[in-house]
């Protein structure tokens, strides 16, 4: 008997209009939180729609779309999870981000992330001109970008369980 979560390749067809609903609310978000432009939500709008339909004619930028939402998904669902195991047990907000580290750490995570996807994405694609091209294409391997990602991680959690504030200031 077929199902409908049985050929899930139906997405595909719509993964155009999924990415430029994201890349609208993410980019008229980040406007609006910020004001570069102006505080009039119609401009800060006009400009969001503007960078998703210039989006949608890059085609890379939907690659892009498709390799960071998963993931990112990922990450925030299990915030939520250890946010909600936590709390469930009686601790406030503040107490579970000094356990866990700062939200810079969290925001760092998703700033790695998209330079991992960036790196996946547009990899095969940097020039090899020279030492620096060989320097740029070796640094955004993804097998280079996990290493140090797995890297970061345990200098959080030693840092974190060593019990001194080793944290730098910023």
């Amino acid at each position: 008997m077929a199902t409908f979560l049985g050929d899930l390749s139906i997405i595909q067809y719509f993964l155009p209009i999924f990415s430029f609903v994201l890349i609208l609310i993410i980019a008229y978000a980040a406007l609006m939180k910020t004001k570069i432009l102006s505080e009039n939500s119609r401009i800060n709008f006009m400009v969001a729609l503007c960078a998703a339909l210039l989006a949608m004619f890059a085609s890379r930028t939907l690659e892009l779309v498709e390799a960071i939402v998963p993931w990112a998904l990922f990450a925030l669902v299990l915030l939520v999870i250890v946010f909600a195991i936590f709390m469930f047990f009686g601790l406030d907000e503040e107490t579970i981000w000094s356990k866990i580290g700062t939200p810079g750490i969290v925001w760092m995570f998703f700033i790695f992330l998209v330079i991992f996807s960036v790196g996946k994405v547009f990899g095969n694609y940097v020039p090899n001109e020279g030492p620096r091209g060989a320097v740029t294409t070796f640094l955004f391997q993804p097998q280079i970008l996990g290493v140090v990602f797995i890297l970061f991680m345990a200098m959080i959690i030693v840092n974190n369980l060593s019990g001194s504030d080793l944290r730098p200031k910023w």
